[in-house]
């Protein structure tokens, strides 16, 4: 979803879910036979950005945040693989001059 306001400020949020996710292998010794392995738990992920416009020559100032959550326990043998839980942040500015000319 995304979004202008009046104030000149921009929106967008993104957020998505997977579902768990299994394999099929077969065991290296191959007497055991095809197993089924789980190899992905459910997943939730999200991202969030505002950017602010100011000044006559709409120079911006942004910042974005993500976050991915996985549902592991901690007795989860992917819970030595995988992370639980991440979080970002980051930001970043344009400022332009001489009429536009220039943007740093």
């Amino acid at each position: 979803m995304t979004g202008r306001l009046p104030s000149r400020t921009s929106l967008g949020l993104l957020a998505a879910l997977t579902g768990e996710e299994s394999a099929r292998v077969l065991g290296l010794d191959g007497a055991s036979g095809i197993t089924t392995v789980r190899v992905a738990p459910r997943t939730a992920y999200a991202l969030a950005r505002v950017q602010q416009e100011f000044g006559n020559l709409a120079s911006t100032a942004s910042g974005l945040v993500t976050m991915v959550h996985r549902g592991l326990r901690r007795s989860d043998p992917l819970a030595a693989l995988l992370t639980r839980n991440a979080f970002t942040a980051g930001g970043d500015m344009t400022l332009r001059f001489k009429g536009g000319e220039y943007e740093f």
